[in-house]
């Protein structure tokens, strides 16, 4: 299983128990699966989705680091599960930039090159390998562009 961001309008996303605030940010009081499934029987949809990284690929090299860095909104898309919006979505960007910054000075020549399933403007699906690197930036893109989302429609980001 993959690890996937969606950003909802705000409308769609359950407001939170009490207690369950932390400022803008809020960690999944239940499985996220019920959060994003609650999310899309409000209505509207995601106003972006996608998977961004494989479970193990995850909790070895954006867990791993986000530990030892002290990235806690990075930690949590991990487990509970990560909804965010305002200002946070800001922190969450500071945290990816450090995280890149760490995996920038490491050395990925002898890691295996990643699969991954590109879809074809005809709808085909073609397999292709790209370079463990590339794979990981990819992750950081994705979530960069979920954030660009939720800032420019008052979204909300949930991760995990």
């Amino acid at each position: 299983m993959g690890v996937n961001v969606r950003v909802f309008p705000a409308a769609a996303v359950p407001k939170p128990e009490p207690g369950a605030f932390f400022g803008e940010v809020r960690m999944v009081s239940g499985p996220l699966l019920d959060a994003l499934r609650r999310a899309d029987e409000r209505g509207t949809g995601a106003l972006y989705d996608s998977d961004f990284c494989g479970s193990i690929s995850f909790a070895d090299w954006w867990y791993h680091y986000a530990r030892q860095l002290d990235l806690p909104l990075v930690r949590a898309i991990d487990d509970p599960g990560l909804v965010a919006s305002g200002s946070v979505l800001d922190q969450l960007k500071a945290e990816l930039d450090r995280l890149e910054a760490c995996w920038a000075g490491l050395d990925f020549s002898r890691r295996s090159p990643k699969g991954r399933t590109v879809i074809q403007a005809d709808g085909s699906r073609r397999d292709e390998e790209i370079p463990f690197r590339d794979y990981l930036w990819g992750g950081l893109t994705v979530i960069r562009e979920a954030i660009e989302v939720a800032r420019a429609h008052g979204g909300i980001l949930i991760a995990g």
